[in-house]
């Protein structure tokens, strides 16, 4: 998150850190799910979300868009 649009939407310094780190980061499912197999664990659940759970107004991403790896990169605002 920029820090400017941060401090515009009254976030505190904390949410704002916290917002750049995820951004940061840049992780993609498939990425993760490979390390996840790789180090021999396995995920017991599994939720994608078209808004992230975070804000107010969240929404669960479709299952059947969870599906189509294009589809879902491009929806999916957070997986948990």
């Amino acid at each position: 998150m920029n820090e400017r649009a941060g401090r515009y939407f009254g976030e505190s310094d904390g949410c704002i850190h916290e917002l750049s780190d995820i951004k940061n980061c840049k992780v993609t499912i498939e990425y993760f799910e490979r390390i996840i197999k790789e180090s021999d664990r396995i995920i017991n659940d599994r939720l994608l979300w078209f808004i992230n759970p975070h804000y107010k107004q969240n929404k669960k991403l479709l299952p059947c868009m969870g599906h189509i790896r294009y589809i879902r990169n491009y929806f999916c605002a957070a997986c948990f």
